[in-house]
């Protein structure tokens, strides 16, 4: 890509970071996270094959489908007000896209990647941990988790070509996609039993 569609890449991905950290939402938070994977397919496909882009994406998707098949949990506004918990979650994200910014040319030298790469699993990587350490909501902290292991899953598969590792992944990210919609099936019954 060339340095301007770089620029609007990052930038597309930040936001949609952003928006999958705001809403208190599952729709809202579930298009966020479809965006996310739309671009990091984008990604994955220009260094890699077809076929591993395609199964990240498809991963990702089916890891999502299964998440909102659960019980919805409380809370279905996009603004519902101004939460100081919201306000927490906007600017540790801002901080850790600025510490990301600070450390993404030491993590290309080293792991020998593309800038935009590295910006990108960094940027994921941030984002998944603002969602886990930020959230007391299953729904939350299962797609934070699966956020942090996409961008893990950049850094690695630009190391690693293996089909048999990557599809270990793949395996993880959906068993974490059915241990948390088990866990969203539990909270439910016990609020309903």
């Amino acid at each position: 890509m060339s340095n301007t569609l770089e620029l609007l890449f990052i930038i597309g991905l930040g936001l949609a970071l952003f928006f999958l950290v705001i809403p208190e939402s599952k729709k809202f938070i579930s298009i966020a996270y479809s965006v996310m994977v739309g671009l990091v397919f984008i990604l994955n496909f220009q260094s890699n094959t077809l076929i591993y882009s395609l199964i990240k994406s498809l991963t990702a998707f089916v890891a999502l489908t299964i998440l909102n098949l659960s019980p919805n949990e409380k809370g279905d506004g996009f603004f519902n007000g101004l939460s100081t918990g919201r306000v927490f979650r906007v600017a540790t994200l801002v901080l850790g896209f600025v510490f990301v910014l600070f450390i993404s040319n030491s993590v290309s030298d080293f792991f020998s990647l593309e800038i935009t790469h590295a910006i990108t699993a960094l940027l994921l990587i941030a984002c998944g941990f603002v969602q886990i350490g930020t959230s007391v909501r299953t729904f939350r902290i299962i797609l934070g988790l699966l956020v942090l292991l996409q961008g893990f899953e950049i850094i690695y598969g630009a190391i690693e070509s293996s089909i048999f590792v990557n599809g270990l992944i793949s395996l993880i990210d959906l068993l974490i996609a059915l241990v948390g919609s088990y866990l969203l099936n539990q909270s439910q019954e016990e609020i309903t039993g």
